[in-house]
């Protein structure tokens, strides 16, 4: 049988729930990214050229420019192979195909990774008003100064990191 996915407030699951969840979509993930052989990875630079958007209007250009072809097949045999109007217009169906599955795989990512950022919110707005409340503690309890020393060096560093430093303007 198989197991359905049953919507429940991710903060509320037990952790092993959680993980068990993960782990299924995890898989899910992965037997998606699977079933498709071939999928491609191209480097930041060649996302936006001109040879790999389709823009709007474009698509239609191309299926006018397949039409024509098969008008007038002679003209095209020239391309050979790598010409053909029935296999162009499987890849271009095969490319929006694709287009909808990244927008939805986006939409989900997006969602997991805004549930990370209000999650981090909610655990550093609760540790931060802890550290605030234990950071005095130190100074008369060892263990507390022991166990949070790692914390007092993290918010150090940052406090020296962020202050602004004030530029020497030459005099004269």
């Amino acid at each position: 049988m198989k197991k359905s996915i049953v919507p429940v407030y991710f903060a509320d699951l037990s952790d092993a729930s959680f993980e068990e969840a993960t782990a299924r979509i995890t898989d899910a993930l992965s037997q998606a990214e699977g079933a498709l052989t071939g999928l491609q990875v191209l480097v930041t630079s060649e996302r936006g050229g001109i040879d790999t958007v389709i823009r709007d209007g474009e698509r239609e250009a191309i299926i006018a420019v397949l039409a024509a072809s098969e008008a007038a097949p002679t003209v095209v045999v020239p391309l050979g192979d790598r010409f053909s109007p029935a296999r162009l217009r499987t890849l271009l169906d095969r490319r929006d195909a694709l287009l909808a599955l990244a927008a939805r795989a986006e939409a989900v990512a997006l969602r997991f990774a805004d549930s990370a950022r209000v999650t981090a919110r909610t655990v550093k707005s609760a540790t931060s008003d802890a550290y605030e409340l234990l950071k005095p503690v130190t100074q008369y309890d060892p263990e507390v100064a022991s166990r949070l020393a790692p914390a007092i060096d993290f918010y150090a560093s940052i406090s020296r990191r962020s202050k602004p430093v004030t530029p020497v303007v030459p005099v004269g």
